[in-house]
């Protein structure tokens, strides 16, 4: 972000790489503030943890991010991308930053929350320079329920499969989205016919197996089951995504769609013969309809 920007805005600070209740909590102590300016959240367009060398999968993609700040009422969304140039801007340099280019009626974060060179600086020194500045400033307490609100944890329970506990931290449904790819046809000569998303290398994978879901299409709303990780009956290769909307029956390739996890229904099992393999999915549609998925 490197030109002034006039219109006002409330600006929520983070990652937010999984807009988790305590991250919503964020956002909504920022629009609090000032609520004839523009609800506004900061994030970056790529992965920090690999821009600074670690191993650590997004929860949510850039465009997943989107959608669920859309979703908390964010209209504004200012972000930057983590160079070698802007990891090695100290903290004076990023509030400098901040001042010189946005238009800010009032500033938010977590009170974990880091920034400059080496995460030398966090919510004291931010709420130094509001007061000096004369900027509001909301500093937010860590949420706690039974446990920390934390993507730590919600990454360990996605690969783990516990979906119903992950979506309890989220407090939203854990989704995937992306565009549909073509895929081999297998699911459409079974009468079942799938829709494949092409995964970002970035995106965490959660535990293989069949899941509860609901898909979602051009504002359309159909439940859903999608089967992460290999298919071992058909190829038994590399991790996909394969959702068959339940009631659709449309060609989604190219289309975007996102889909919403709600209950993992089983792990990833072979069969000796497709005739098996269709019977058993029959089955896995049946339990999803059981469970009640919204529309």
């Amino acid at each position: 972000f490197g030109r002034r920007d006039e219109r006002p805005i409330t600006l929520a600070l983070g990652f937010f790489d999984s807009v988790h209740l305590g991250h919503c909590r964020v956002l909504q102590a920022a629009a609090a503030l000032d609520s004839g300016a523009a609800r506004a959240a900061f994030t970056f367009r790529n992965n920090p943890a690999s821009a600074l060398g670690q191993k650590k999968p997004l929860i949510y993609t850039l465009e997943e991010r989107l959608e669920r700040f859309a979703e908390e009422g964010v209209t504004e969304v200012v972000w930057a991308s983590l160079r070698p140039e802007f990891a090695a801007l100290p903290a004076a340099g990023f509030l400098d930053l901040l001042k010189n280019t946005l238009c800010l009626r009032g500033l938010a974060a977590g009170e974990d929350y880091r920034f400059g060179r080496g995460a030398e600086a966090g919510a004291a020194e931010l709420e130094a320079f509001c007061q000096k500045e004369g900027i509001p400033f909301a500093r937010v307490p860590l949420l706690e329920r039974t446990e920390k609100v934390s993507s730590t944890r919600i990454r360990e329970l996605l690969k783990e499969g516990k979906i119903e506990e992950a979506n309890e931290l989220l407090g939203a449904p854990y989704r995937m989205s992306g565009r549909v790819r073509a895929g081999n046809a297998v699911g459409r000569k079974m009468g079942f016919e799938t829709a494949n998303i092409l995964l970002s290398p970035q995106k965490l994978k959660p535990a293989p197996g069949v899941y509860a879901t609901v898909g979602e299409v051009e504002g359309r709303f159909f439940p859903a089951v999608t089967n992460l990780g290999a298919r071992p009956t058909v190829d038994g290769r590399s991790y996909r995504s394969e959702t068959h909307f339940i009631g659709l029956h449309e060609d989604l390739y190219g289309k975007q769609i996102t889909v919403r996890f709600y209950r993992r229904l089983r792990g990833i099992v072979r069969f000796d013969t497709l005739d098996e393999l269709k019977a058993q999915i029959a089955r896995d549609v049946e339990q999803a309809l059981s469970i009640g998925l919204p529309r």
